[in-house]
């Protein structure tokens, strides 16, 4: 399980690691890291703001899970990290984009696919959450997954926890004033603290932004007038 961004992500301005954003957040009761119980509580109530953001399909938190087709199998394991579908493309054995693979919700998909024996070439997917799997209306058969070999599905991600103080963020720090100003909040009422009204404000605001940033529509088209 993932417990913070790769690597090779990189983001300006940098991201924060857990222990700066346990800092932060402590800042606000004038706590200090070296109370373990309220350091505890204060990386809880971190991931419970990441539970927020993860209750909520953001367009700008998109991956892509490469998906190797086995021939007569039907079904497949999806990512750690699966939210919601977005596309399901097909890649060629040279690895370029052709063609895709539609999407049928779960009930519809097993209502109009109801032979799971026969294997051909997969017109239909469906995704499964409780058990994890992305399901396809046929069991490929090998022809299909020659010239196929791998799917491209990109879904809309959830956010990991964060386990380490080293460890951060794996989405853009504009989120994480949300994060640190839920949290702060989630402490100052826990504690009575005479920030608690700021804290809210501070994390309604920063939560308004958020929504408003993720659905403002920017494209690179030229501007014909």
């Amino acid at each position: 399980m993932t417990t913070g961004v790769a690597a090779s992500t990189v983001y300006v301005p940098g991201l924060s690691t857990l222990g700066s954003l346990k800092r932060d957040v402590l800042n606000y009761i004038q706590g200090t890291q070296d109370d373990s119980d309220l350091n505890n509580l204060a990386q809880r109530a971190i991931n419970n703001g990441i539970d927020r953001i993860n209750s909520r399909v953001w367009k700008q938190l998109v991956t892509k899970q490469t998906i190797t087709l086995v021939a007569d199998d039907d079904d497949y394991a999806m990512a750690d990290d699966y939210k919601r579908p977005i596309t399901m493309l097909r890649l060629n054995s040279s690895s370029n984009r052709e063609g895709r693979i539609d999407f049928k919700p779960l009930q519809t998909f097993f209502n109009e696919h109801r032979d799971g024996t026969t294997s051909g070439d997969p017109r239909w997917y469906t995704v499964q959450h409780k058990q994890r799997l992305i399901l396809f209306d046929v069991p490929v058969a090998s022809s299909f997954a020659t010239s196929y070999p791998t799917l491209e599905h990109w879904y809309h991600r959830r956010i990991p926890h964060l386990t380490a103080d080293s460890s951060v963020l794996d989405a853009p720090p504009e989120f994480e004033r949300f994060i640190i100003s839920h949290a702060a909040s989630t402490l100052a009422a826990m504690r009575g603290h005479q920030v608690l009204n700021f804290a809210r404000q501070e994390e309604e605001l920063s939560w308004k932004e958020l929504r408003i940033d993720d659905n403002n529509t920017v494209t690179d088209w030229s501007d014909r007038r």
